[in-house]
Order: structure tokens, then C-alpha cells, then sequence
């Protein structure tokens, strides 16, 4: 399936999305968590599976097909609509501890 795909006209909070950004080359997981209606931006969390300054391995990958390891950036990000391509399907967080993880990651300032 083609990550460049046509965004539904709605992105929404808590779901998992194709991400484009200047952290890495091509689309990465990322999660919305917020969304400024003002600014038309969202408050996101973004996940790899490279090693790399700033990212914390996760404990379970956030892709239940997916045995690879996977990287959280330690900090969150923001994001105008655009740099989002299609949600992804069954992607979420599962273990208690990345869980926690991602809870302190969301509450830190950007």
C-alpha cells in the first residue's frame, strides 16, 4: 500500500498517522494527541524504527505484524496538516511502561 494515499478530510486526535518530517528521510508512525484549532497544527508523538539522538526504545513495537525494535523521539512535535498521510490501521501502544513513556513525552512543552 502506497504511503502517499489521499488523507481522509479529517485527522484525528489519538490516532496513528503517516508523518513527514526533517527528524528522518520518508514517512514515519506518529500519533496526534492534540489539535489547535487556531493554528490549524497538531501536538504529535513521533515513532521510528532507527536508532538515532533523542529516541527511547520502546519495550513492544507499536506495529502488532512488526518484530523490529521501535524508537519513540524523546520530545513531542508540531505539525501542519499537510505532512500527514493515511491513519494507520491497529498501530497503538500496548505495554504499561511505553504507555507511561509516551504520557511524559506528551506533557513535556514544545
Amino acid at each position: 500500500m502506497s504511503k502517499t494515499k489521499k488523507v481522509s478530510k479529517k485527522l484525528l486526535k489519538g490516532r496513528y498517522y503517516w508523518h513527514r518530517d526533517d527528524s528522518e528521510p520518508g514517512f514515519h508512525p506518529s500519533y496526534i494527541y492534540k489539535k489547535n484549532d487556531k493554528k490549524n497544527k497538531y501536538n504529535i508523538v513521533c515513532f521510528s524504527t532507527k536508532e538515532g539522538r533523542n529516541r527511547t526504545l520502546l519495550n513492544k513495537n507499536i506495529n502488532p505484524s512488526s518484530s523490529e525494535k521501535c524508537f519513540v523521539h524523546n520530545s513531542p512535535r508540531i505539525s501542519k496538516r499537510k505532512s500527514f498521510s493515511y491513519e494507520l490501521k491497529g498501530y497503538k501502544v500496548t505495554d504499561s511502561r511505553d504507555k507511561a513513556l509516551i504520557e511524559t513525552i506528551k506533557r513535556k512543552k514544545k
